[in-house]
């Protein structure tokens, strides 16, 4: 994916990748820090965020903020991702939605505490995900707006919420349909994670059409990925159970695997070359996508490292 001059300047990238991470990690504990008295939904919601993950949407944020020339701090808005991320696999897994035991190879949220602190904690992190973005230190007043907006976007009924519920009621009956499912319920993150990215850099309005594609062609790789491996993936190595879409209508049940296998790598080609238009190749960013697509050697390990059940490469 990357040319001769990229590669050479991977360790240095894989340094900063993980210096990024490292931060991540320490703005979340510091956010939900461990102390005796803690309610059961501050319990649940530490719990949740504080599972084993790679960070992958607040460090798309982190980087393409970097990648598009801000030096400024951009932790906490990548940290308000992450929540919101966390919330939704908190209400993804809940009897009423999928019915999953298990999440990133540990209790589901509502396995542990029960459903009505799980729905509780779901509401928790959203409010605290705004709160991070609405006074994320070095933005403007207007760029903390947008920012605003563009998380509420995201988990809305043009994003998250919408594409859940589709997807619940079987709404995705052909096979662009599917591809609107997955824009909506995974894509949507992604992209909310390029935006910011553009707002905290200020960049123009063709970096940021640009950086967006990227992020929903990121979305739909990530998606077809995940649905592939429900077929006949490692439970141990996923870190939640398989078959959890069987009955459902996904991208890859109406296509075949064969097929889905095959739109996989035209997505992942497709958003490498958008890649190659940014500012630099985004070469943090470009890193981060080797690692999730093209590092692993089987489509199982990919997801291993996208679940954040194994180890990332840079």
């Amino acid at each position: 994916m990357r040319n001769g001059s990229a590669a050479a300047a991977a360790p240095p990238l894989q340094a900063e990748i993980a210096a990024a991470r490292a931060a991540i990690e320490d703005r979340l504990d510091a956010l939900f820090p461990s102390a005796i008295g803690q309610s059961l939904v501050e319990a649940a919601m530490r719990e949740a965020v504080r599972g084993p993950a790679k960070r992958l949407r607040p460090l798309l944020a982190v980087l393409g903020a970097r990648d598009l020339g801000w030096h400024g701090p951009a932790t906490d808005v990548g940290c308000a991702l992450e929540l919101v991320h966390t919330a939704s696999l908190i209400l993804d897994d809940l009897p009423s939605m999928d019915n999953a035991a298990t999440r990133r190879g540990k209790p589901a949220i509502h396995v542990s505490y029960g459903e009505d602190v799980a729905a509780l904690a779901t509401i928790a992190l959203l409010a605290r995900a705004y709160g991070l973005v609405a006074t994320a230190p070095g933005l403007s007043p207007e760029q903390r707006v947008e920012a605003v907006a563009i998380l509420s976007e995201a988990v809305g009924p043009a994003g998250l919420v919408g594409g859940q519920l589709e997807d619940l009621r079987g709404g995705a009956a052909c096979a662009d349909r599917a591809r609107a499912v997955n824009e909506r319920k995974t894509a949507a993150l992604f992209v909310a994670a390029t935006r910011l990215a553009c707002v905290m850099a200020r960049s123009s309005d063709a970096c940021r059409q640009r950086f967006g594609d990227f992020g929903r062609q990121l979305g739909q790789a990530f998606q077809l990925l995940d649905d592939l491996l429900d077929l006949d993936g490692n439970p141990s190595a996923m870190g939640k159970p398989c078959g959890q879409d069987a009955g459902k209508p996904t991208l890859v049940r109406l296509l075949g695997a064969k097929t889905g296998q095959a739109h996989l790598r035209e997505q992942i080609a497709a958003a490498s070359a958008t890649l190659a238009g940014l500012p630099n190749g985004a070469a943090r960013v470009a890193c981060l996508f080797e690692t999730m697509f093209e590092a692993p050697k089987s489509p199982e390990a990919a997801l291993a490292v996208v679940a954040g059940a194994g180890e990332m490469p840079c």
